[in-house]
């Protein structure tokens, strides 16, 4: 669920990946924001595509899908608070981790959840409960860790996590590294308590990932970070006049007065040498694709009240629809094609179909 980003309790699902060089990135927003929609043929940019329909049975129509991790020849996805493990290559159903209950293996609330790759596990906070619970991969429980202060969670290595302190947490910092019984080992990037205190919009930072390392981008801050020892800044979105002020971002009569002015709410996906970026500016939710090895902007959509339409146009046997990622993991990216759209592309698939995945491999 690192795909989310809302104020009031808001999350933030970035992602980025490994340079050769240690120069911080800036990514001039301001210089392009009345730039306009532009276009880009994506498939340019791609190596090999992979449709991935996922199994459809009675008993087994999900109201939508959100993409959490992949490993080896397993996907997982997440839909109501039910974590499904589906075959990476043919879309079929091997397991679920459907545990919802008030027992003591059992989770309430779903605020985040991580899939640990090197132990085999499913990790999921319920922030009800306030337990960080684990699963195998067949849904067998592990272990339950009783922790009040988590939000956001990501794990730095296979003793450690990171975790994103939630808005009403009560501390001074936004980062704290645990171990695994949830210990508090350190503490990153102090919170400016003068303005948090009188904040009417919380924002609920969270981590992205790419590779072996953790990735995050305070709310009301324009600089992402990579976590090594210490978050290490890497990437700078530079919006200039268009930055919100911070006494209308904390308000929230301010901000439904003046927020439209200003560029805000970004998040997005850092993925090889492109960044697939979201924001909010003059009432519209704009999707930019950069290149931040140049740095250029390739693509820009614009949804606004004359044009419903999110994400990048792309074909397959004849077909055309639009996609934007749900998901990354090195140099690949997973995006979710509706029924609909899925009915077109694959035209044996049943009237009533779970979503296909699409996986792209970039060059």
């Amino acid at each position: 669920m690192k795909t989310r980003l809302f104020f009031l309790i808001t999350s933030i699902f970035l992602l980025s990946c490994e340079k050769q060089s240690d120069a911080i990135i800036t990514l001039r927003l301001d210089n392009a924001i009345n730039n306009g929609r532009q276009e880009i043929d994506i498939k340019k940019y791609v190596e090999q595509e992979k449709l991935i329909p996922l199994e459809t049975n009675d008993s087994l129509l999900l109201s939508y899908v959100s993409l959490i991790g992949i490993d080896d020849n397993k996907l997982f996805v997440e839909s109501d608070r039910v974590v499904y493990v589906f075959n990476a290559e043919n879309g079929a159903l091997e397991s679920r981790i459907d545990r919802k209950g008030q027992g003591p293996e059992e989770y309430q609330s779903m605020i985040d959840v991580e899939i640990d790759n090197r132990n085999k596990t499913i990790l999921l906070y319920d922030n009800i409960k306030r337990n960080l619970v684990a699963y195998d991969f067949k849904g067998n429980f592990i272990s339950s860790v009783k922790n009040d202060i988590i939000g956001g969670f990501s794990l730095l290595d296979d003793s450690t996590y990171l975790v994103a302190y939630p808005p009403l947490s009560g501390q001074s910092t936004r980062i704290g590294v645990y171990d695994k019984n949830l210990n508090l080992r350190q503490q990153f990037l102090a919170i400016d308590e003068s303005v948090y205190k009188d904040m009417d919009l919380f924002p609920f930072d969270d981590f992205g990932y790419y590779g072996e390392k953790a990735y995050f981008k305070p709310m009301l801050e324009d600089t992402l970070y990579v976590i090594d020892s210490s978050p290490k800044p890497y990437l700078i979105l530079s919006k200039g006049k268009y930055k919100i002020p911070t006494e209308v971002a904390i308000n929230v009569m301010k901000r439904n007065r003046d927020g439209h002015k200003y560029i805000s709410g970004e998040y997005g996906y850092i993925l090889g040498d492109y960044y697939f970026l979201t924001y909010f500016y003059q009432n519209a939710m704009f999707q930019d694709v950069w290149n931040i090895k140049t740095p250029e902007l390739l693509f820009r959509n614009i949804v606004d009240e004359n044009n419903q339409i999110s994400g990048i146009p792309y074909e397959i046997n004849g077909y055309e629809f639009y996609i934007w990622p749900k998901f990354v993991s090195n140099n690949t990216m997973y995006c979710v094609i509706d029924a609909d759209d899925a009915i077109n592309i694959i035209p044996s698939l049943p009237e009533d179909t779970n979503p296909v995945i699409l996986k792209l491999e970039l060059k």
